[in-house]
């Protein structure tokens, strides 16, 4: 789409293009590629949402937001400290 400045044309940039979501489930119960030390293993519900928005003829910005939940405490809840 293009918007009309007096005699010329531009390509109209900034254009919202499309959003998209998806649920994801991961399950590790025997820690073979993750290891948390807790009697569920690493079993994660995981929801995402993201934006696009074309900011130039070269350039695609993404925003996202992403989310996760686990049967076990293996996520920090407002502390900074490392997992054990």
């Amino acid at each position: 789409m293009k918007k009309k400045i007096g005699p010329k044309t531009r390509p109209d940039y900034g254009i919202f293009l499309r959003k998209d979501y998806r649920l994801e489930y991961y399950s590790d119960p025997h820690q073979a590629n993750i290891v948390t030390k807790t009697s569920n293993g690493f079993q994660v519900t995981g929801l995402s949402i993201n934006f696009d928005q074309k900011l130039d003829e070269a350039v695609l910005w993404r925003t996202e937001l992403r989310g996760f939940s686990s049967k076990d405490k293996i996520y920090p809840q407002g502390k900074r400290e490392a997992l054990a």
